[in-house]
C-alpha cells in the first residue's frame, strides 16, 4: 500500500488552490502513482483514499472516483467534476 506521507495529501491541496478540477488531480495524481509503483494495488482505491484524507471527503462523496473513467468506470471526467467539485471546495479543510 502506499505511504500516504504528507507529500500527497499536501500536493492535492496546492491543486485545489490552483482550482484544479478533480478530475485533473486525480489524472495528475495517477501518473505520479503509476510511475512511483511497479505492483501497486489498485489505483482506485488509493486515489479515493488520498482524497477524502486531503479534503476530508466521506466514502459517499469519494466513491465517484472509483467509478472514473480514467480507471475503465462508466463515470466521465465531466460527471465526476460536476458530482465532486462542489464536495472539494465547498469545505475548509484544516
Amino acid at each position: 500500500m502506499v505511504d500516504f506521507d504528507s507529500d500527497i495529501i499536501d500536493r492535492l491541496r496546492r491543486m485545489k488552490d490552483t482550482h484544479a478540477t478533480a478530475s485533473e488531480m486525480l489524472a495528475e495524481l495517477v501518473a505520479e502513482l503509476r510511475q512511483l509503483e511497479s505492483n501497486y494495488e489498485p489505483l482506485n482505491f488509493i486515489c479515493i483514499i488520498a482524497f477524502r484524507r486531503a479534503f476530508g471527503l466521506s466514502i459517499k462523496e469519494a466513491m465517484p472516483i472509483g467509478g472514473w473513467e480514467g480507471f475503465g468506470g462508466p463515470i466521465s471526467s465531466t460527471s465526476l467534476d460536476r458530482e465532486m467539485d462542489s464536495w472539494i471546495y465547498g469545505r475548509t479543510v484544516n
